[in-house]
């Protein structure tokens, strides 16, 4: 679980390990609802960009081994509003 603020124009990166064909499960729980997800593999191929996940969470089966980055940034209509936003995120892989 991942516990931080994210500021206007200031993404929060979270990388982790995986091997191609693990499943994550991503669960982003953000009470300001104006977060989003981007997410890049290691060959910079761009998985998610503005992803809002339900609240059953999102799944993604990984398609390349190594260093995924991942984002968690605010919404363009909410950073030009200055906020900030506070969030949890779960990350978990399956094999």
């Amino acid at each position: 679980m991942v516990r931080d603020t994210v500021r206007a124009y200031q993404a929060v990166p979270v990388s982790f390990h995986a091997q191609a064909g693990d499943l994550l499960l991503l669960r982003l729980i953000d009470s300001s609802q104006v977060l989003v997800l981007g997410m890049e593999a290691p060959s910079g191929w761009i998985w998610l960009t503005g992803a809002r996940p339900g609240p059953d969470g999102l799944e993604l089966q990984l398609g390349e081994t190594g260093w995924q980055r991942l984002r968690v940034l605010m919404s363009a209509d909410a950073a030009r509003s200055g906020r900030a936003a506070s969030f949890e995120l779960g990350l978990r892989l399956r094999r």
